[in-house]
């Protein structure tokens, strides 16, 4: 079974406290996508800003994702 999923991402930029670029991602189903799409995009942002304090935000937004089910 393939199921679809929505991902929301928040890629920040590197610092001298963290070198590489710092990254977060959100998984929502097809219908908080529809719907909620501020509910996660704020999620993923305080998970963004807890992880990484200071660092500013250069890139985020959306993308569909098919995951395959094993076993089905």
């Amino acid at each position: 079974m393939i199921v679809s999923i929505w991902v929301f991402f928040m890629l920040g930029e590197p610092s001298l406290d963290h070198p590489g670029t710092s990254y977060v991602q959100t998984t929502a189903s097809p219908w908080e996508h529809e719907r909620e799409p501020e509910v996660v995009e704020h999620r993923c942002a305080d998970a963004f800003h807890a992880k990484y304090p200071g660092v500013t935000v250069c890139d985020s937004g959306w993308c569909k994702q098919s995951v395959q089910v094993m076993g089905e």
